[in-house]
């Protein structure tokens, strides 16, 4: 199996397009529509954080989100996004 490696700066942050709800140790429950910020990637699966809630953590499969572009800001704890809030 590949090693987790954290992500590039602009595939910070991603969109759920799928619900997850599949049970297993460190999965990450996602709702459709949900933001999740990416910290890690390994092969078609990525480590994250719920941006709503960040003490909620886990793996979830790469094709359930769409990565969002953004821009982040390293100097503070507000990022800025590449585009409107509302996922399209």
């Amino acid at each position: 199996m590949d090693q987790w490696k954290p992500v590039k700066d602009r595939d910070k942050y991603g969109i759920a397009i799928h619900n997850f709800s599949e049970g297993g140790p460190h999965r990450l429950k996602l709702t459709v529509g949900e933001a999740v910020q990416i910290l890690e990637e390994n092969g078609d699966w990525l480590f994250g954080q719920l941006a709503r809630n960040r003490s909620m953590r886990g793996i979830f499969p790469r094709s359930y989100i769409h990565i969002k572009e953004a821009i982040v800001d390293k100097t503070g704890y507000c990022t800025s996004r590449g585009e409107d809030y509302y996922s399209r």
